[in-house]
């Protein structure tokens, strides 16, 4: 669970989509909470890395903007994580490769599966009033590469800080329930 800055590009009219007062766009970079476009009533959160006007491409998972590279550095620690499906029945280990990106001055973490061969997207440029989305688990994202922009107007806030985080478990139990608080998520800056 997240706080998210509902003010931080503008005021809406609560319920709708309606802007009073657009003061601030995305920037390259930004961690925003939208309304998925392919299912207006579920929010999704991702990271910004178009902007409108912006020819963005993946060639062999490296991202280009307007035809140049995003500078990412490899980070040689091994980093794996589990992907637990819903209800907790079945778990999934995944080793990975952990990236540094710089978009814009700021830099932010990336994961890809090595060993599978490079993802490519073709070039597409941004149209007006739209931004490009990439989520920070690169193979296993479902985002503009998939589904297309997000208009701006489907732009919910700015992810701030984490406030509570908890582990799918396989039951219910107090003892369970307990062990799955992430402890060490609680109050982080969205990065």
């Amino acid at each position: 669970h997240i706080f998210v800055s509902k003010f931080a590009y503008g005021l809406s009219i609560p319920f709708t989509n309606a802007k009073i007062l657009q003061y601030k766009q995305p920037e390259r970079g930004d961690v925003i909470v939208f309304k998925y476009p392919v299912e207006p009533g579920t929010d999704y959160i991702k990271r910004v890395m178009g902007l409108p006007g912006d020819a963005i491409e993946v060639r062999q998972d490296e991202v280009f903007i307007n035809g140049h590279p995003v500078p990412r550095q490899r980070i040689t620690k091994t980093y794996s994580y589990m992907d637990v499906q819903q209800g907790g029945s079945m778990a999934d280990d995944h080793v990975c490769e952990l990236w540094v990106e710089t978009v814009d001055g700021k830099k932010h973490q990336t994961i890809q599966e090595p060993g599978r061969m490079g993802h490519d997207f073709g070039r597409t440029v941004v149209p007006p009033g739209h931004v490009f989305v990439m989520g920070d688990n690169r193979d296993n994202s479902s985002d503009s590469r998939v589904w297309g922009t997000v208009q701006h107007d489907y732009i919910k806030g700015k992810a701030l800080i984490v406030w509570w985080s908890r582990a799918n478990t396989d039951g219910w139990s107090l003892p369970n329930w307990l062990k799955s608080i992430r402890w060490g998520r609680f109050f982080r800056l969205v990065q």
